[in-house]
């Protein structure tokens, strides 16, 4: 195979082996939740990391038993929070947090953010559900 030759099929060999990874890389939301039901969970923000690919809100939530569990809420990633009006001041430690989504599947401590409001301030935040957007 001729050099020029040879370039070509490397260079579409390596452009198909990217797209391939892209493509794989971005997860269905359905694998990792279950996106037929929806949860609300009311705690304290304990961490908030503003960052890609997507931004997570940790809540410290009390049972019924008074113990304390943490629950991981992932938002969209940040260009389209961002888009929606969210900046890495949204959210603050200590923020107390009503929160509801889509829960996490196998019993996890993980849910997706479809809405939040902080009954402080009175700020709140209606989004989108994962059934139709991403």
């Amino acid at each position: 195979m001729s050099n020029p030759n040879r370039f070509l099929v490397l260079s579409g060999a390596g452009a198909l082996l990217a797209v391939a990874l892209s493509a794989s890389a971005h997860h269905s939301r359905a694998l990792h939740f279950d996106i037929e039901q929806e949860i609300t969970r009311e705690g304290v923000v304990s961490s908030w990391q503003w960052r890609n690919p997507h931004p997570f809100i940790f809540l410290d939530v009390t049972t019924a038993s008074g113990e304390t569990e943490t629950w991981a809420v992932e938002l969209p990633n940040t260009v389209a929070m961002t888009r929606r009006g969210w900046s890495p001041e949204s959210v603050s430690v200590g923020d107390h947090l009503t929160v509801t989504g889509s829960p996490g599947r196998e019993g996890r401590r993980i849910m997706t953010l479809s809405s939040v409001e902080r009954a402080e301030d009175g700020w709140e935040w209606r989004g989108f559900g994962f059934r139709n957007n991403d």
